[in-house]
């Protein structure tokens, strides 16, 4: 195991937990924490170095994008005006 193998467990552990809190709240339509959790990560990771190696497109606004990620991954409910 790695030095670093405890923080990302523990920081994994808290994505997972709010996305959990986001289901519970009926924020989210995700059916299962960890494995949107998962999605996510893997999206968010993607969302930076993605552009940054592929810097011939023509990207969205980066706040536009890491809104897109984090609500097509958890499955945000609209919330009532």
């Amino acid at each position: 195991m790695t030095q670093t193998a405890p923080l990302l467990a523990a920081t994994f552990e808290a994505v997972t937990a709010t996305v959990q809190d986001c289901i519970d709240a009926g924020a989210s339509t995700a059916p299962d924490a960890w494995r949107a959790a998962a999605v996510l990560w893997f999206a968010l990771h993607g969302l930076v170095t993605v552009p940054q190696a592929v810097n011939s497109l023509d990207w969205p606004p980066f706040d536009q994008f890491l809104t897109d990620c984090v609500t097509r991954t958890v499955g945000r409910r609209e919330q009532p005006a």
